[in-house]
């Protein structure tokens, strides 16, 4: 069922961000109904007081603004697991050395076996 209706959206205070620029976009207004709307508030002062379709004309997002932000955390969050990553791995590799090395001092610290070696052997 189509709905056809013509909406007057001229003369009210339009705050001019992001949501108000997807709703256009989703709604598929006719251009004479978007035509009048003027940013009463906006992100930015420049663009108080202006057309919105004006404002869209020149270029502006308003939704880029929150892309960056998205991207700058995603960024943030990236750079502390792999930095976590890092560190973990440094802190494995010096763990097994140690034990490597109290292992490999162990080894050293234990009864030569040569001797033992020729006994055994002459059982057989």
């Amino acid at each position: 069922l189509a709905l056809n209706a013509k909406l007057r959206l001229a003369n009210n205070p339009w705050h001019c961000e992001c949501a108000l620029q997807e709703v256009l976009w989703e709604a598929r207004l006719d251009p004479d109904s978007v035509q009048d709307i003027t940013c009463h508030t906006a992100p930015r002062q420049e663009y108080v007081g202006k057309p919105l379709l004006q404002v869209l004309d020149a270029g502006v997002n308003f939704c880029s603004v929150r892309q960056r932000t998205t991207d700058i955390a995603m960024f943030i969050t990236m750079f502390g697991w792999f930095a976590m990553v890092i560190v973990y791995v440094i802190c494995y590799v010096r763990h097994n050395r140690d034990d490597t090395c109290k292992h490999v001092d162990y080894l050293k610290a234990l009864p030569s076996p040569q001797g033992h070696t020729e006994t055994t052997s002459t059982a057989l």
